[in-house]
């Protein structure tokens, strides 16, 4: 068991920004929440594709810092706890 364990730390250590904690689908849609809830009813399906869209493109640019933002909003599943906290974070890293 001992190697296994050896094994794990190494390729942990080798590759640390491969190591993240969610991917680009899931904190994109935490954004796009966060957006319907601070401007409820004012975005259509299309103007909402929009957003996923780019913040897709973004995020998969820049996946370890808005990674890091969706952790620091103690974000899962796709939602997080301060959306402000969140989007301004998210904002600054496109």
């Amino acid at each position: 068991m001992r190697p296994y364990y050896i094994l794990v730390l190494l390729l942990a250590l080798a590759a640390p920004g491969v190591l993240v904690g969610a991917d680009c689908p899931e904190i994109c849609q935490a954004y796009l929440q966060c957006v319907e809830k601070t401007y409820p009813g004012e975005s259509t399906e299309k103007q909402k594709q929009t957003i996923l869209l780019g913040c897709q493109n973004g995020c998969s640019k820049n996946l370890e810092s808005v990674n890091q933002c969706y952790l620091d909003a103690n974000g899962q599943n796709g939602m997080v706890e301060s959306c402000e906290e969140f989007s301004t974070c998210i904002l600054q890293q496109n």
